[in-house]
């Protein structure tokens, strides 16, 4: 984005923006802007553009359309003419928290296959290991021994067989207790995936109803924009949150210096968004304005939805599955892979080695997928794609700014129809019909 302003008398001030989606808008509201000059009255707008506040509380400030585009183009990530100052940081940042986010599906799968799989590598090789180590007993053991007439051996009888029979039965009860245990770490995955499918809906009513309730154009925009700013940054903090993480640098632009670092330094980050969306909403007012009371409820029955959403992410990551029930399926499993070679080794030989690592490839693998599944939240290739959830969320608020973005024409017109220049805005309409 290029937001340059050129040096002018004072009340001419040109603005050059390159955002295709905005091009006729923007400028259509810039001649109006410029041929009214320093006689339109925009109010405040508070938020900071790449790191300079631009405040003018109440005083005339004909630029501040130019900047509530700004404000949309710092939004919007994906658009076409967005530049950063840190755009190479921010880019680079993206990439390495997310890099699996833009994948496609198929390309995931098989990454997936081949490094996103759970690989429970110590307790294969321990498995593989300690067959090994039985095949070589019992052959060492067979040598001396005199199987009975109707024993059956394909390949050496030993007196340290285990009747296969009886562990398929000890088997049956633990792949029970192991499908149990993926049940339950699958319900938590889905869980969480319909958490933030919900937070995103509830983001998205909460945006509109923002932008119905005050239209973003010369009136309580910089309050509005601010609200949008804290929900945009309510899933970003609560990813972070969630991870473990303080950085916020993807934030940077949407939010201003100052409440950027409120909520860095908060505790719990996502509380502190709903905090300033709270004071917003409990106050009933914004610049003076009364809240429509049917608007007013709906707003907090949304902050209280995001609330609990919260909540409910919290407790995913932090209360996992009983310790004793995974003690126990543990200990189940150890001992049923102890004893397996000894089942298998005297019709299978040498190749129970093979045999039994593939099996406790697929067990094992079973039960680390399900640890995988129980905190969805992390970064790896098995975990929620938080970060292009957050990038949607990020892209539908500004696809709403952009379409408040169509009162802004008629505002600017009331405001020139009230200067000097009364007459010249119908011009202008007639000369935008297309608009």
């Amino acid at each position: 984005m290029d937001h340059n302003r050129d040096s002018q008398p004072h009340g001419e001030h040109h603005v050059r923006i390159n955002d295709p989606r905005l091009s006729d808008e923007s400028s259509a509201a810039s001649a109006v802007i410029h041929s009214a000059r320093s006689s339109v009255s925009i109010h405040a707008l508070d938020f900071h553009l790449d790191q300079s506040k631009i405040t003018k509380n109440g005083s005339p400030s004909p630029t501040n359309t130019a900047d509530e585009t700004a404000f949309l183009n710092i939004l919007s990530v994906n658009g076409e003419g967005l530049e950063y100052n840190d755009h190479d940081e921010q880019s680079a940042f993206r990439k390495n928290d997310e890099k699996r986010d833009g994948e496609s599906f198929i390309r995931r799968c098989f990454m997936t296959a081949v490094r996103g799989r759970a690989m429970p590598l110590t307790p294969l090789l321990i498995s593989t290991v300690w067959c090994a180590i039985a095949v070589g007993i019992t052959y060492a053991t067979s040598k001396s021994y005199q199987p009975h007439k109707d024993g059956e051996c394909r390949w050496w009888c030993t007196p340290l067989a285990v009747d296969g029979n009886a562990l398929s039965y000890v088997g049956f009860a633990l792949f029970l207790l192991t499908s149990f245990r993926v049940s339950e770490a699958y319900n938590r995955y889905m869980e969480a995936i319909r958490v933030w499918t919900g937070i995103g809906g509830t983001i998205t009513s909460f945006a509109k109803y923002v932008v119905q309730a005050f239209p973003p154009g010369v009136f309580h925009r910089g309050d509005s924009e601010r609200i949008l700013g804290f929900l945009v940054a309510f899933p970003v903090a609560l990813k972070r949150q969630l991870r473990g993480e303080r950085d916020l640098r993807e934030l940077k632009g949407v939010l201003t210096p100052e409440d950027l670092a409120e909520l860095q330094n908060s505790p719990n980050m996502p509380s502190h968004c709903l905090y300033v969306l709270s004071a917003y909403l409990l106050s009933a007012k914004l610049r003076e304005r009364e809240l429509p009371q049917t608007f007013l409820v709906h707003l907090i029955r949304w902050v209280a939805d995001l609330a609990g959403a919260a909540d409910t992410c919290m407790q995913i990551k932090t209360m996992p599955a009983p310790y004793s029930y995974i003690s126990h399926l543990n200990v189940f499993l150890g001992l049923w892979l102890f004893f397996l070679p000894f089942a298998l080794v005297e019709t299978t030989g040498w190749l129970t080695i093979s045999i039994v690592a593939f099996i406790s490839y697929g067990i094992l693998g079973v039960v680390a997928n399900a640890a995988e599944l129980e905190d969805p939240f992390g970064g790896d290739y098995n975990d929620l794609p938080l970060g292009r959830l957050s990038q949607s969320i990020q892209d539908d608020v500004s696809e709403i700014y952009l379409r408040s973005q169509q009162t802004v024409r008629t505002n600017i017109v009331h405001e020139v129809n009230d200067t000097e220049l009364r007459g010249q805005s119908d011009y202008w309409l007639n000369a935008n019909r297309d608009y």
